[in-house]
C-alpha cells in the first residue's frame, strides 16, 4: 500500500467548528490536491500518446527556482543536493507541472470531484455555537438588567473587574452551576443540591425528578438550554436553596458575591425574560435536534444524511422570529411548533412560562431576536447543507461509500470517560486509562481466547515479568543516581 493511498480514499472528515480545526482541514485538502497532481503528472509521463518532445520540454522549463519552491530548500540546500536526489527532485517537479496542466484542463466540476475534500462540522457543537450566536441578541436589547459582578469593592482594580463584567441569561446559570455544580467535586453544594430539589420537587409538584442542575460548569451540549428550563420552572426553590446555604453559615446570612448575584438575578425581571427564550428556544429546537442527530454506536447517524433537516433549521428559525407569538399559542400546529413537529417535551415548562409571562417585558421581541440570531447562526455552521455545496457535488460512487458521523461523540466522550475514570480511580495514570479502553473496545479477551493457547499465554507472562524487572531495575538505578546526586550536593554546601 502507498504512503498517499489514504489521501486518495479519503474524501471526507469531521472536525469542530474551530480555527484550528479548519486550518488542519485546509492543510489536509491542499495535501490531498497535490498528490491528485502528482498522480495525473505521473499519468501524463506514462502516457504513449503524449510526444516526447513535449515532456523535454516541460523539463527545459524547470528552474531551480521550481525546484526550490517543490522541495521546499534553500538555495544553498540545493546546491548541496547529490546527483541522485536533484534528479528525483526534477522528477517530482514535471510530475507537478504536467499534473497541473492536465488538472487546470478538466471543468470546475471534474477538478472538485477529483479533490473531493468535504468537512462535516459535528452537529452538537453546531447547537452549541447557534445557541450563544442566538444569544447574543437579546443580551443588546434589555438595558435594565442587574450587572452581575465578579466581585464587589471600590478599588480601581474592583472597579476595572466590574467593568468587565457581564450580565444576563449566561452569566446566572454560570453562577448557579458554579454554586450548585461545580465541576471540582471539592467545592460548591452538589450533594446538598441534589438532595434538596429532588425532595422539593416531589413535594411541592409531585415531580419524580433527579436533583442534579445542569452541568454548566463543564459546558455540556445543551447544557445552558436545560439550565435555563430548570431555572424557569424551579426558580422559587434555587432561591430558597440559595438562602438555606446563607442562612447555615457560620457567620448566618453573610452572602459572598456569587450567591448575592445569584438572588439578584432571580430577581431579575430582564434575566427571567432571556432564560425563558432561552428554555423556549431549547424546547422547539435544541433538544429535538440532538435527538435527531445522535444515533446509537451500532446504528451511527451518517452527517451526509441530515442535509434535509440541516436546510429547514435557518427557514423554521426565521418563521418563530417573524411570528414570535406562535410559541405559546396551544393552536399552533406541531410542524410550526418544533423542529419535529412533535409537542413539548416539558409540558411543566409551558405552563411556568405562562405564570411568569405578565412579569416578563418585551418577551415576543426577545423570542424574535434570539430566534433571529439562531437563523444567522445556522446559515453560518451549516455551509456544507446549503443548495449547490459540497455535499451536493458528491457523486452516487461517493455517497455510497462516505461515511461521517454526525456527533464528535468517540472523541468528546471519552474526555468525559477519562474524567469520571479519574474521579474512582485517583491513582490511575492516562497510560492504564488507555490501555484499559483499548482492551475494552477491542474486545481483546475474546481475540485471546479464540486465538491464544497455553504455550502463548505462558510466553506473554514470562515477558511481562521480564519487563517488569527491567522497569524496576532502573527505577532502582533512578533512585541511586538521585540520592548519590542529593548527597553529593549537601557535602558541598
Amino acid at each position: 500500500m502507498d504512503n498517499n493511498d489514504y489521501w486518495r480514499k479519503k474524501i471526507g472528515v469531521s472536525k469542530d467548528h474551530v480555527a484550528d480545526g479548519k486550518k488542519e482541514f485546509g492543510l489536509s485538502a491542499a495535501h490531498k490536491k497535490e498528490i491528485v497532481i502528482r498522480d495525473m503528472g505521473r499519468e501524463a509521463m506514462d502516457d504513449t500518446d503524449l510526444q516526447t518532445g513535449i515532456i523535454l520540454l516541460a523539463m527545459m522549463d524547470i528552474t531551480d527556482d521550481d525546484l526550490m519552491t517543490v522541495g521546499k530548500l534553500s538555495e544553498a540546500e540545493l546546491e548541496a543536493l547529490s546527483t541522485e536526489a536533484r534528479s528525483e527532485l526534477v522528477e517530482q517537479t514535471l510530475e507537478l507541472k504536467l499534473g497541473e496542466e492536465r488538472f487546470n484542463a478538466l471543468t470546475p466540476a471534474q477538478q472538485c470531484n477529483k479533490c473531493t475534500h468535504l468537512f462535516g462540522g459535528c452537529c452538537c457543537h453546531k447547537d452549541l455555537n447557534v445557541v450563544r450566536y442566538g444569544y447574543r441578541n437579546p443580551t443588546y436589547l434589555l438595558y435594565s438588567q442587574y450587572l452581575l459582578p465578579n466581585n464587589p469593592g471600590d478599588s480601581a482594580a474592583v472597579q476595572n473587574a466590574v467593568e468587565s463584567s457581564s450580565a444576563g441569561a449566561i452569566k446566572l446559570l454560570q453562577l448557579i452551576g458554579s454554586l450548585l455544580r461545580h465541576k471540582d467535586s471539592e467545592h460548591g453544594y452538589q450533594d446538598r443540591c441534589t438532595i434538596f430539589l429532588r425532595e422539593r420537587k416531589l413535594e411541592l409538584f409531585d415531580l419524580e425528578e433527579p436533583g442534579k442542575f445542569p452541568d454548566v460548569s463543564n459546558n455540556r451540549y445543551g447544557c445552558y438550554t436545560y439550565a435555563a428550563a430548570e431555572v424557569v420552572c424551579f426558580h422559587g426553590i434555587i432561591q430558597e436553596l440559595v438562602t438555606k446555604i446563607i442562612d447555615r453559615k457560620a457567620k448566618a446570612g453573610q452572602k459572598n458575591h456569587v450567591e448575592a448575584n445569584i438572588l439578584k438575578g432571580l430577581n431579575c425581571a430582564a434575566t427571567m425574560t432571556e432564560l425563558v427564550v432561552l428554555a423556549l428556544y431549547g424546547a422547539s429546537v435544541s433538544w429535538p435536534y440532538m435527538a435527531a442527530v445522535h444515533g446509537t454506536k451500532d446504528k451511527p447517524i451518517n452527517l451526509v444524511s441530515l442535509t434535509p433537516l440541516h436546510r429547514k433549521l435557518p427557514d423554521f428559525c426565521a418563521h418563530i422570529a417573524e411570528d414570535p407569538k406562535i410559541l405559546l399559542d396551544p393552536k399552533t400546529p406541531l410542524d410550526k411548533l418544533t423542529i419535529n413537529a412533535q409537542p413539548f417535551r416539558d409540558d411543566f415548562l409551558v405552563e411556568s412560562i405562562q405564570q411568569l409571562r405578565s412579569k416578563l417585558p418585551n418577551l415576543e421581541l426577545v423570542i424574535s431576536k434570539m430566534f433571529s440570531g439562531a437563523e444567522e447562526g445556522w446559515l453560518q455552521f451549516t455551509p456544507e447543507f446549503r443548495p449547490g455545496s459540497t455535499f451536493d457535488s458528491l457523486t452516487p460512487e461517493q455517497l455510497a461509500i462516505l461515511h461521517i458521523p454526525s456527533t464528535n461523540d468517540c472523541s468528546e466522550g471519552m474526555l468525559g470517560t477519562f474524567r469520571v475514570h479519574m474521579c474512582y480511580h485517583p491513582n490511575s495514570t492516562t497510560h492504564l486509562f488507555t490501555n484499559q479502553t483499548r482492551t475494552e473496545q477491542n474486545n481483546t479477551e475474546a481475540f485471546v481466547k479464540k486465538h491464544c493457547d497455553k504455550a502463548v499465554e505462558k510466553y506473554m507472562m514470562r515477558e511481562w515479568q521480564w519487563l517488569a524487572k527491567q522497569q524496576e531495575k532502573a527505577e532502582r538505578g533512578r533512585t541511586q543516581l538521585l540520592k548519590a546526586a542529593l548527597r553529593k550536593k549537601s557535602a558541598t554546601d
